[in-house]
């Protein structure tokens, strides 16, 4: 059953408020938007959602910028969703379509469909955006085999930092079945060896009893050095001036994607990025991920890798929350233990 195209005029929504650290309120009578009119356009009835590090990051900096990097007050936090179309203008979508994506882009379930079939849950589609897209677009920075033969061929190494986390568990998953990557290594906490295996890790390091930097460099004297390099935690930047120890200098990467809020985390960040080479900069390329993009072609990608089982979304017990208590969601994803995707309730289904 199709929802009535009349909107209502008021809708339920989590805001941060203007504290430090950021504290959440939910509002009854936030304001709904409207299509504009010109331009593709789907105003979805969102149903499932999720929170991301990104969120609290950019709402933890000081005024004015998080309004300048989100727009104006009162900041919402969750781009990632699935839900109902309400209204559009989509021309593969009609009212009661259910629809999935993340700001920006709102897609057509065409087969993914087949993902509830299997027994799959919402929150699953609804897990993806920004964490899922995170890892796709920054293994695809790589100089892998598959990047560079359109899809082809196989092989290439990896090592992705911060393996357990929403877009590492993704990106773990992308390198090897996805991007068919020869040797995908990852960092995590020793609990979670056994989770990231699963899912198509190679060689695990355990940073609580290890140096990652040291056995990265054991690991290369012995098998080479690595392709691609993707941090997902940036807590040390040791780990990018090391790097030519263990990453290739013809077209290796080092991507960053987790930062910190701090001026010292900020003070490090800008001396990789800008600090030449001759004067004792780094000594490998150095990208500083800062934004997913919305290309179309990567989310049917991305679908098509799901309904093939090639990936899934980690979602444990106790990291669904409904709405009302995204504050508690977000105390929990804070810690930085959070395995996999935390869920974010917002509705039920009643097509």
């Amino acid at each position: 059953m199709a929802p009535s195209n009349s909107l209502p005029t008021s809708q339920r929504a989590a805001h941060f408020m203007p504290s430090h650290p950021p504290s959440t309120k939910i509002s009854q009578v936030a304001p709904v938007p409207t299509i504009p009119k010109s331009g593709i356009y789907t105003l979805v009835r969102v149903l499932s959602s999720s929170i991301n590090p990104v969120d609290y990051k950019i709402a933890s900096l000081p005024q004015p910028l998080p309004r300048i990097m989100i727009g104006s007050a009162p900041i919402t936090p969750g781009i990632d969703f699935v839900g109902r179309a309400w209204q559009t203008n989509h021309p593969d979508l009609k009212s009661g379509d259910l629809c999935w994506g993340k700001d920006g882009i709102a897609k057509a379930p065409e087969g993914y469909l087949s993902l509830l079939d299997q027994g799959r849950k919402l929150e699953e589609l609804g897990c993806v955006g920004v964490a899922g897209m995170t890892a796709l677009q920054t293994l695809l920075m790589g100089d892998l085999p598959y990047n560079r033969s359109g899809g082809t061929e196989t092989g290439g190494r990896v090592f992705i930092n911060g393996g357990s986390g929403g877009t590492g568990i993704f990106g773990i998953q992308i390198a090897k079945h996805g991007l068919r990557c020869e040797t995908v290594i990852t960092s995590c906490s020793g609990p979670n060896t056994e989770l990231v295996r699963s899912l198509g890790a190679d060689e695990v390091i355990d940073y609580r009893s290890t140096n990652v930097v040291d056995a990265l460099k054991e690991w290369s004297r012995n098998n080479g050095p690595l392709d691609l390099i993707v941090d997902n935690v940036g807590n040390d930047p040791n780990l990018y001036w090391q790097a030519h120890h263990y990453l290739k200098n013809d077209g290796g990467k080092f991507v960053a994607v987790g930062a910190g809020v701090s001026l010292s985390a900020v003070t490090a960040l800008t001396k990789m990025m800008l600090w030449p080479r001759l004067l004792g900069g780094g000594k490998r390329n150095f990208h500083l991920f800062m934004l997913t993009s919305t290309k179309k072609e990567q989310w049917d990608q991305f679908g098509r890798w799901m309904t093939e089982g090639k990936l899934k979304t980690v979602i444990e017990d106790g990291n669904v929350f409904d709405l009302a208590n995204i504050g508690e969601a977000f105390e929990k994803l804070q810690t930085g233990r959070t395995r996999g995707k935390i869920a974010i309730k917002v509705a039920e289904d009643g097509h």
